[in-house]
């Protein structure tokens, strides 16, 4: 019986223990930093934006290939003249036309280009290039918005392991106001050391209210980014980036660089572009061959519709155009220049970023383990502090150096952690390769 009664008050405790917790848990909402990513790309107004240029390069495209096509109009119209005029050309010999003023006229016409002197393809070439420049642009824009994502979710991640320990922070001056106020009624403080550690108390609620600011502030500029609202309380995941994405050596990391990077590809595109604009220009300077036809139903103000048609080929040979062509090639060719020297610049600053954030991700990897002894270090400093104070063999200056101390390193912990992962994410955007795939749940 008394087993039984212990086990219900067993159950019993369990039971109110998970109401307490439950609503906590509860009351937050999982968002991880894969969701935001996914979020993001499906919403943000300018990825979007810049998605659309794919389309309208195809669409080119597609007005290009229908270069090669016939042109086939419906065309009509009336003609009012002073004096009686054929209403169609002789037909028979001998047998001329009606006479009439009033002239009434429709058909179909065709034309279909056959020699353009190459313009057709230059113009397919042209879009197929503005294609994969705008492809390259979006791939280029979708990275950035990624690990700007990531930015904001890590800073995140990094202010709350701030308000943690910020809040142990208060707890430990809230301790000490009080020990400090029964040692002043005992004689053993004074009412300086009171007022030390109520300013010091004062300091530290004033830096966690901007630890929330700032937090409220990188929600504010996550929801942007995600183009959706944050939820209020948000339950944050840890994630890394994978090891299995990032190179082993620098001398990978730049030439996957110069073969993968969205940058240069669209730059690479460019080039393409300017040398299909070239022979576009070049091909104004040659002849050009159509053929046409049309079939024709005249009247006159009788309405007697006389039928009639044509068909042949217009050929066009440029003379004299005041030079206007040759300077539209030679602009032509400028342009391929400076989309070649465009080209090379980029390749020389993509290089100097990956070896910046090389150094930045092997700097940000030390980093980690300096702060970590560090925080060993100021927490054993603030332990014997305590225990100087409380024996009288410390002040309280001294005390309160150690607890700043202390919260220097735990910030600094906080911060060298994400901060290392955004190095590897960094370093992955420099090389044109961060995805979604890239970031994987933390490991510890």
């Amino acid at each position: 019986m008394i087993n039984l009664l212990k086990s219900k008050g067993v159950l019993i405790a369990f039971a109110a223990l998970a109401l307490n917790i439950a609503p906590s848990a509860f009351a937050q909402t999982p968002l991880s930093v894969n969701k935001a990513i996914e979020t993001a790309l499906a919403n943000n107004p300018s990825y979007q934006s810049i998605g659309m240029g794919v389309e309208i390069a195809e669409l080119e495209l597609d007005k290009a290939k229908a270069g090669r096509l016939p042109t086939l109009d419906l065309r009509g119209g009336y003609t009012r003249y002073s004096d009686p005029m054929i209403i169609v050309p002789i037909h028979e010999s001998g047998v001329f036309p009606s006479l009439d003023q009033d002239i009434f006229n429709s058909g179909l016409y065709a034309q279909m280009p056959l020699y353009t002197g190459g313009r057709l393809n230059a113009a397919n070439d042209l879009a197929r290039a503005q294609i994969k420049g705008s492809q390259q642009a979006s791939e280029s824009m979708k990275q950035a918005l990624i690990f700007s994502v990531m930015r904001s979710y890590s800073e995140l991640l990094t202010l709350e392991k701030l308000k943690q320990a910020s809040d142990q922070r208060l707890e430990f001056y809230r301790k000490e106001q009080s020990r400090i106020a029964l040692l002043l009624s005992q004689g053993k403080a004074t009412k300086l050391d009171q007022a030390k550690i109520n300013t010091a108390f004062e300091r530290a609620k004033y830096e966690r209210l901007q630890l929330d600011t700032a937090y409220n502030q990188n929600k504010i500029n996550l929801a942007s980014l995600m183009s959706s609202d944050v939820p209020s309380s948000l339950l944050l995941t840890k994630f890394t980036v994978a090891q299995s994405t990032l190179p082993l050596a620098l001398n990978e990391a730049l030439t996957t660089a110069r073969r993968e990077h969205p940058v240069l590809r669209e730059a690479t595109a460019k080039m393409e572009m300017t040398e299909s604009k070239v022979n576009i220009a070049r091909a104004a300077k040659r002849p050009q061959l159509n053929a046409i036809g049309n079939a024709r139903a005249m009247s006159g103000g009788s309405f007697s519709v006389q039928d009639e048609w044509q068909i042949g080929v217009q050929f066009t040979i440029p003379l004299f155009d005041g030079k206007i062509k040759s300077r539209n090639i030679s602009q032509a060719r400028i342009g391929k220049t400076q989309a070649r020297l465009a080209y090379d610049s980029l390749v020389n600053q993509t290089n100097a970023n990956i070896k910046n954030a090389w150094q930045s991700m092997d700097a940000s990897r030390r980093g980690i383990d300096v702060s970590k002894v560090a925080l060993t270090q100021a927490q054993e400093a603030l332990r014997i502090e305590s225990l100087l104070y409380e024996n009288s063999r410390s002040t309280l200056n001294d005390l309160t150096l150690a607890e700043a101390s202390l919260w220097e390193a735990q910030s600094n912990l906080a911060r060298s952690g994400n901060l290392y992962e955004l190095s590897k994410a960094q370093l992955l955007m420099t090389m044109g390769t961060l995805q979604v795939g890239s970031l994987t749940p933390a490991l510890f």
